[in-house]
């Protein structure tokens, strides 16, 4: 399932589900383009996204999840879509939420935990 296609020009690259953090960090800087990933390479970078995927590059230029344009999901009746904020945004929304929680719990002075003191 591995893959990975990335266009230079635009900037943007596509990764299928399985690619690491290292395979796409490599085939990326080889375009001389970077994404703000994690700082291990052996990390698939499905659930590096999806979980923020904060690394070297994050106070420049933000979580890895900032730069999810869209994804490719499979819904409960078996089609296969493209979602983004454009198209399906419903379906990309768990993402984007996922990236203002994230944001939320990492504001100076706010507190992450639940417990109570």
């Amino acid at each position: 399932m591995k893959g990975l296609l990335i266009d230079p020009v635009a900037r943007t690259a596509w990764a299928r589900p399985g690619l690491t953090a290292g395979e796409y960090t490599r085939a990326a800087a080889a375009h001389g383009l970077a994404t703000p990933f994690g700082d291990t390479a052996s990390v698939g970078i499905g659930g590096l996204t999806l979980g923020g995927g904060i690394g070297w590059l994050v106070r420049k230029h933000g979580l890895t999840i900032d730069a999810l344009l869209a994804v490719e999901v499979v819904t409960a009746d078996g089609r296969q879509v493209t979602a983004s904020p454009d198209s399906h945004p419903d379906l990309f929304c768990p993402a984007a939420m996922r990236r203002r929680r994230l944001r939320r719990s990492r504001q100076p002075g706010r507190r992450t935990d639940r417990s109570r003191r």
